[in-house]
């Protein structure tokens, strides 16, 4: 499919707020003192799902606020910090938490985070605040076209790393000028139709290259992958093309994994 480029992500005025407490140990009690047993509950659950994403990314917390478009804000903005605000970060951690739960490890988390964020960023813009997150959580669950005998999402493509792709696909289902230029993309590259092969060339390559003992992927991937491949008939096409026919079907030196089974 043709590439579709998110630009750095911009997170709104409310995460960054958030963003501010989370780095500073003293600020965030200060803060949490001075307000409502309701707003420190809202902001405590904030504050774990930052943790999660923490915990989930392995990355410091300056890189995930970055990698989110954050951007750093004064001690007396945080007075305007209320429970719609972190409502709203809630709702959007939330998201970004669901779909890092399906991702196979922790280079695909990382590529996730920035990806989702940045899309996110740019659906803000286009349809605004209230109607992008929604957005962004019905198009990647959206059918984007038969694979075998199974309807696939964005999201099944995120359960195989295929992160890339699947906001790809999910931009052509956007509203707002993502949406547009998304699908005017599309329609100008005749082999970037959703029912072609949804696994990247050089992902096919490095499953043919894959070493148990130095993997360029990790083994959750590579099952999840073969088992795509399995039951995906653009997808298998395409990786016999690659082995070419005096090679067995898909195998990687990481048993009980090895065979597809047809």
């Amino acid at each position: 499919m043709t590439p579709q480029t998110f630009e750095k992500a911009e997170a709104p005025v409310s995460l960054d707020l958030l963003a501010e407490l989370a780095r500073d140990p003293q600020l965030r009690q200060e803060w949490r003192g001075e307000r409502s047993p309701e707003l420190g509950k809202l902001f405590d659950d904030a504050f774990l799902l930052i943790g999660g994403l923490k915990h989930a990314s392995a990355w410091e917390i300056e890189t995930l606020l970055d990698e989110l478009g954050c951007h750093r804000r004064s001690r007396e903005e945080l007075e305007s910090l209320e429970a719609p605000d972190l409502e709203h970060c809630i709702a959007f951690l939330e998201w970004l938490t669901d779909l890092e739960r399906e991702t196979p490890d922790v280079d695909v988390t990382c590529e996730l985070l920035r990806t989702a964020s940045r899309m996110y960023a740019r659906l803000r813009r286009d349809v605004g605040e209230r109607e992008s997150l929604i957005s962004c959580e019905l198009i990647v669950n959206a059918p984007l076209g038969q694979a075998g005998d199974r309807d696939l999402t964005p999201l099944d493509l995120i359960r195989i790393g295929e992160v890339g792709p699947a906001f790809q696909f999910a931009a052509t289902m956007a509203k707002g000028k993502l949406g547009d230029d998304a699908r005017q993309l599309a329609d100008e590259n005749p082999f970037s139709r959703l029912s072609l092969v949804h696994v990247r060339p050089s992902i096919m390559d490095a499953i043919l290259r894959f070493d148990v003992d130095s993997p360029t992927l990790s083994s959750e991937r590579i099952a999840r992958l073969a088992e795509h491949i399995d039951g995906c008939d653009a997808c298998r096409r395409e990786y016999e093309a690659h082995v070419g026919p005096a090679e067995p079907p898909l195998q990687v030196r990481c048993t009980p994994l090895a065979p597809l089974s047809r």
